[in-house]
């Protein structure tokens, strides 16, 4: 070894199945004797460009999959009484779930079937999701006009029923007339 000069490494072996050939006997005749043929190998995959092992690529797509949180509403039943209630429960579930249902569609589509079945109100979402689909391209519109369109159908309903029910079961108090007159024509 010379001083300064770091030793040649040896060049990297490749896996090569080694064939072992009989050597045949030196003759005396002048026959050419031919080369053993080589053995190829199987090709290997270059390092690093493995194929991912399919249960574990479907586990990754399975972790990164949004997944449904909380509770679907309970079927709404036309009652008037529950109509908010069930709205605030619809509506917090498609806002905590708004990686899953990410268009208007999605989530206007998918809300109209919480509504019971052999009621006023299944009736009229299925009105809804049946203009939506007879529609030359698929529009059940946006969030907000669904809860308008819930709004006018259960919640107005619900709030005229509370006031017509109020009405009639309040008691009002029977003045003289004589007596109210007097004390509003002073103030006029």
């Amino acid at each position: 070894m010379s001083k300064g000069k770091a030793p040649v490494p040896a060049p990297p072996q490749t896996r090569t199945p080694v064939t072992h050939v009989p050597t045949p006997k030196a003759s005396t005749s002048q026959q050419p004797v031919q080369a053993p043929l080589p053995q190829l190998a199987a090709p290997q995959p270059p390092p690093g460009n493995l194929p991912p092992n399919p249960p574990a690529a479907a586990a990754m797509a399975q972790q990164n999959q949004p997944r449904i949180l909380g509770t679907a509403p309970d079927p709404y039943d036309s009652s008037s009484e529950k109509a908010i209630t069930f709205w605030n429960t619809l509506a917090n579930y498609y806002t905590i779930n708004d990686g899953i249902y990410t268009t208007n569609t999605q989530k206007v589509s998918s809300a109209l079937t919480h509504f019971k079945i052999g009621t006023p109100a299944r009736n009229w979402a299925s009105d809804l999701m049946q203009t939506a689909l007879a529609a030359q391209s698929l529009n059940y519109g946006t969030w907000d006009q669904f809860k308008a369109a819930f709004e006018k159908q259960f919640i107005l309903l619900a709030s005229q029923m509370e006031a017509i029910s109020k009405m009639h079961s309040n008691q009002m108090e029977v003045k003289d007339f004589t007596t109210w007159f007097q004390e509003w024509s002073t103030e006029a």
